[in-house]
């Protein structure tokens, strides 16, 4: 049927094996006012300053948070509630401090029905939130915002129905995908970076509940995968934590950049059951301690490049993944 898009789960970069349409379950219209909420309790209440024209919706109270409604249908396309501590929202932060391009379980405020790759994925840093769009396809396609406030305490997040005005090719860039759909995605993260805080005023820093930074859980991590070969993590007020698998041959070291400032603290620690892993930090020709944790605090900004490793007897496989967290407390 036209509009359904075909449920393979085949990858390519980010997109289909063959053509395929995104379609729509309502469309989007004119300017509406974006009315401001009285005090909420739990989330950081949110308003709205120059949200684009291509959208409308007025914030309105609910529960421990808010919700935004559509003018045009009086759906809900917005949702914010205060923070929570699982393991899928460990892997949000994850997926945006490594700026991972691959399909993670992540904490979606609204079920996700599709199997098929996430699609133009994109890290939006804009007004007072942070976080990550994708569109994901099929015939309920749709633009999703997952993130956070800027001070890392509030969850927000955003679906938006897209539709197609034509076919996508297999090889189709993100620019090609975004292209052809309704509204804009650009247009949708515009929406999102005009979300501010409604008093205006700074928050401290959302501050974690998890144990030692030496420890590790699986459930947390999410893949390491970069575009370009040592292209750097970063981390924010909102996500100073997250866990990665990366696959390390034996007897080399992988070498990823962490992005500092100066006199941040970073720590690493590595797992490999049945193995022994180790890592250590280098930066301007010094060297951290190699073993299971290391640590160091930036003496200038810019990045310091985590060195990862393992060996391997001759049984066992010479290519693994390695389950790494890193931490950063900044100064």
């Amino acid at each position: 049927m036209q509009g359904d898009v075909p449920q393979s789960r085949r990858h390519r970069t980010v997109g289909f094996r063959r053509a395929c349409l995104l379609t729509i379950t309502a469309a989007v219209a004119a300017v509406s006012a974006c009315a401001e909420p009285s005090s909420t309790s739990g989330a950081t209440p949110l308003t709205f300053v120059g949200a684009p024209a291509a959208t409308s919706l007025t914030l309105r109270d609910a529960a421990n948070g808010q919700e935004g409604v559509a003018s045009t249908d009086g759906e809900i396309r917005l949702r914010t509630a205060p923070r929570t501590d699982d393991d899928a929202t460990a892997r949000l932060c994850g997926v945006l401090v490594g700026r991972s391009r691959l399909t993670e379980r992540l904490p979606f405020a609204w079920s996700v029905d599709s199997m098929l790759p996430h699609l133009a994925p994109k890290i939006l840093a804009g007004g007072d939130v942070y976080g990550v769009r994708l569109l994901v396809p099929g015939v309920n396609a749709a633009y999703h915002f997952e993130g956070f406030t800027t001070d890392g305490g509030t969850r927000v997040s955003v679906r938006w129905p897209v539709r197609s005005s034509g076919s996508v090719p297999a090889t189709a860039s993100d620019p090609e995908i975004e292209a052809v759909l309704t509204p804009a995605p650009t247009v949708l993260d515009s929406l999102v970076t005009a979300l501010r805080y409604r008093d205006g005023g700074k928050r401290a820093a959302w501050a974690s509940a998890r144990g030692p930074s030496d420890s590790i859980e699986t459930s947390r991590a999410v893949r390491l995968v970069r575009d370009v070969p040592f292209f750097p993590i970063g981390f924010s007020t909102a996500c100073r934590d997250a866990t990665f698998r990366t696959d390390v041959n034996a007897g080399t070291e992988k070498a990823i950049r962490v992005l500092v400032d100066k006199g941040d603290r970073v720590a690493a620690t590595v797992s490999l059951p049945g193995s022994e892993a180790s890592v250590r930090f280098v930066m301007g020709g010094e060297a951290s301690k190699l073993g299971r944790t290391t640590s160091l605090t930036a003496p200038d900004s810019g990045f310091v490049t985590l060195l990862v490793g393992f060996t391997a007897n001759s049984t066992a496989p010479q290519r693994q993944s390695v389950l790494l967290r890193v931490t950063s407390s900044a100064h």
